[in-house]
């Protein structure tokens, strides 16, 4: 019953070493360093040139604070072990920890130059520190990527927990492309593993290979090289301190998840208490959507977007009043921010029927949930298929976002009938206002499930934040262009 996308099948052969050359050191310690070595070498020494080409240079001071600026920078970078790790080497930890030890380095070079003003110290703020930064970043992306291209197998990896608490595990893991993850079982405790044979993750059975308790049993048959460990009440601290000694030889790595999906980085604080690891998760940022950063962000693109599209504008109302009778604009009531309802304004992209002709239609629905798609819609008109590939009915949106309706980025604009079936989860999708693009829009459109939709939007509400709103308008260009999922 596994597919090709979830990898939910053993290893070949448990003796096989399996990919620990490519994986289990994504990015090899000796090579990291020497890419680190000639970012540093050529970022200081930029600076370095530049500083002695002044006329009041220190030659001396000026040397010497580029080769202290040069050695703490590398053995700051040499502290990173993220990309160690199987499971975590394809995340964002490795950037920030490339980011933060950058500039802890050149801020501290700038502090210096308060107190002690050399030429040489200036520089580094000014010339070496962009290009370390952006060097740094762009050479392990490549790193990175030209790793992904090249190897020829995923990680294997053993889910650990609670039936439900690995299902969850086993979807996040799974959720992000090119992951270079393959779960190859999961160990569950003895009352679950008695009652499955398997765990479903989206349509896919990934298979029961022991208890909680047999977890060495299991690595050795199925030859994981990473285990995941979620909640699971059988284990307790002393299971688990045995447990990372006893994977410590056999090079295995070990990653710990908390339990809880959907939740943003930004949300998250680690702080050790009493040599106990503790994760505090900050409170929902659904009300920091409406700030007055995000209303002044929403009308400075609307008006941009409408002024810059205003010839295709005029070209698509002319076109749907000549190719099709009715209306140029489609106006009808959607929900917004709080339940309260709104008129919301698209080019009409379907006869002017199409709404009396839905129930007749509603056996070949293939929408998701209670959305109503057909990928050959016999409502809509020549035009509008145009219009849709490429989301330009949705243009005139921007008019509600500088009515205050909707906004740039947000959930999907909701039917009165869809609201009515909503769960209490669905309904915190209300707490912001709509969008005209938002995660969901961006990450497959028409194509997702039901349920991936809703986790997008309520992942969206309750991880809000500015630059994620940029983030996603970026990738609504992207989305748009490829016209993937639309119809």
């Amino acid at each position: 019953m596994a597919t090709e996308r979830n990898h939910a099948t053993p290893a070949p052969n448990p003796r096989d070493p399996g990919p620990t050359a490519q994986h289990a050191r994504l990015l090899p310690a000796g090579k990291v360093t020497a890419i680190d070595a000639v970012v540093g070498v050529v970022s200081v020494g930029a600076g370095l040139a530049v500083a002695l080409r002044a006329d009041h240079a220190d030659a001396g001071w000026s040397i010497l604070y580029a080769v202290i600026a040069l050695v703490v920078w590398l053995l700051l970078l040499a502290w990173s072990k993220a990309l160690a790790v199987p499971l975590l080497g394809m995340g964002t930890a490795e950037f920030r920890h490339v980011a933060t030890s950058t500039f802890v380095v050149f801020g501290g070079a700038a502090v210096i130059y308060a107190f002690h003003k050399n030429v040489m110290l200036e520089r580094l703020v000014t010339v070496s520190f962009p290009l370390a930064l952006v060097g740094a970043l762009l050479c392990r992306l490549g790193w990175r990527r030209w790793l992904r291209s090249h190897s020829e197998r995923d990680t294997p990896t053993l889910v650990v927990g609670g039936y439900y608490s690995a299902r969850a595990t086993s979807a996040a893991l799974l959720r992000t492309g090119e992951s270079g993850i393959r779960i190859v079982g999961v160990c569950v405790p003895e009352a679950d593993a008695a009652r499955y044979e398997s765990v479903e993750v989206d349509g896919a059975a990934v298979p029961i290979v022991g208890t909680d308790h047999q977890i060495l049993e299991a690595i050795a048959t199925t030859g994981a090289k990473a285990v995941a460990l979620t909640a699971t009440d059988s284990l307790g601290p002393g299971d688990l301190r045995r447990l990372i000694w006893e994977l410590e030889g056999r090079n295995v790595e070990l990653v710990v998840t908390p339990g809880v999906v959907d939740i943003a980085g930004h949300r998250l604080i680690f702080q050790p208490m009493g040599d106990m690891p503790m994760l505090h998760i900050a409170r929902p940022q659904h009300a920091r959507a409406d700030s007055v950063a995000k209303r002044v962000f929403d009308i400075a693109f609307s008006s941009a977007a409408l002024l810059a599209a205003s010839p295709a504008l005029i070209v698509a109302a002319i076109a749907v009043k000549l190719t099709s009778p009715g209306p140029v604009f489609y106006n009808a009531e959607r929900i917004g921010e709080g339940g309260e309802p709104f008129t919301m304004h698209k080019f009409r992209s379907m006869y002017v029927d199409a709404d009396q002709r839905l129930e007749t239609l509603q056996a070949e629905n293939e929408g998701a949930g209670v959305l109503f798609k057909m990928k050959d819609d016999p409502r809509v008109t020549p035009v509008g298929r145009i219009l849709r590939r490429f989301s330009l009915d949705e243009l005139p949106q921007f008019i509600n976002v500088l009515r205050g309706d909707m906004s740039v980025v947000g959930p999907r604009p909701a039917l009165r009938r869809e609201v009515e079936q909503y769960s209490e989860v669905m309904q915190r999708r209300l707490l912001v206002k709509p969008g005209v693009t938002g995660a969901w829009q961006v990450s497959g459109r028409s194509d997702l499930s039901w349920n991936e939709s809703i986790r997008l939007d309520i992942g969206y509400v309750e991880n809000w934040s500015l630059a994620r709103d940029i983030a996603i308008v970026i990738r609504t260009v992207r989305a748009v262009t490829g016209s993937d999922g639309a119809y």
